[in-house]
């Protein structure tokens, strides 16, 4: 793994080298035993034949030779004893840097997904003639009114008016005569031809029906 650093002849940093190809430098006198390396990782630089005896956990001998005491020995700049940390954590920083992108395209993503299912709620999506799945009740929408034609007993229709549509939460506020509120949470299947309506009767406790319609025609009366 090429994680050692040091400094040539111009207290230049070079690397990063392996443990290997930085002990065939010190055979071919490309550096010294009191040349400066520095490990990724570490906050300092030591003389190599020091850095050999750390990383080995054992005392080593190298071979010296003969210009070794005089080259390598100037000192390390201060600027440099902080390099290798300093990459280390900038890893770190791009690493950081890119979980939060993708998490922020997969958040993204997630969003433009839940959007296209559950557009927002207009008038033009309810009106037209709605039976119910479980018996053969009717509602009728035109857009500022419902009637209710509760199992087929035409004679004795129900009128709700509509108050208000909520578009982004999906709620509609209906009124029989003006006086009581129901309000339904709409939820419409993909092709907008059935639809399942949550009446909350009480918000308070909770109360509430559903009801599952299936769009018949585009008729707004019976």
């Amino acid at each position: 793994m090429k994680s050692i650093y040091y400094l040539n002849s111009e207290n230049n940093v070079c690397g990063p080298v392996s443990e290997d190809e930085l002990k065939n430098l010190h055979l071919s006198q490309a550096i010294t035993a009191l040349t400066q390396v520095c490990r990724e990782g570490d906050s300092e630089w030591v003389p190599y034949h020091k850095a050999c005896e750390k990383w080995k956990n054992q005392p080593i001998k190298l071979e010296m030779h003969e210009n070794d005491a005089n080259r390598g020995q100037g000192e390390t700049p201060s600027r440099l004893t902080a390099i290798t940390p300093r990459i280390a954590f900038n890893r770190r920083l791009a690493l950081i840097g890119g979980v939060f992108i993708i998490s922020t395209i997969i958040l993204i993503l997630g969003i433009l997904i839940f959007s296209s299912g559950t557009s927002s709620l207009t008038q033009e999506d309810l009106i037209g003639h709605w039976k119910f799945d479980d018996d053969n009740s009717h509602r009728y929408f035109n857009g500022k009114n419902c009637i209710l034609i509760d199992n087929g007993d035409i004679h004795n229709p129900c009128s709700y008016d509509v108050i208000s549509i909520n578009q982004w939460n999906r709620t509609i506020d209906m009124r029989m005569n003006s006086l009581l509120p129901q309000i339904y949470k709409i939820h419409f299947s993909k092709n907008k031809k059935h639809i399942s309506m949550t009446s909350i009767i009480d918000e308070k406790t909770n109360l509430a029906y559903k009801e599952q319609l299936t769009f018949l025609d585009s008729s707004t009366s019976p």
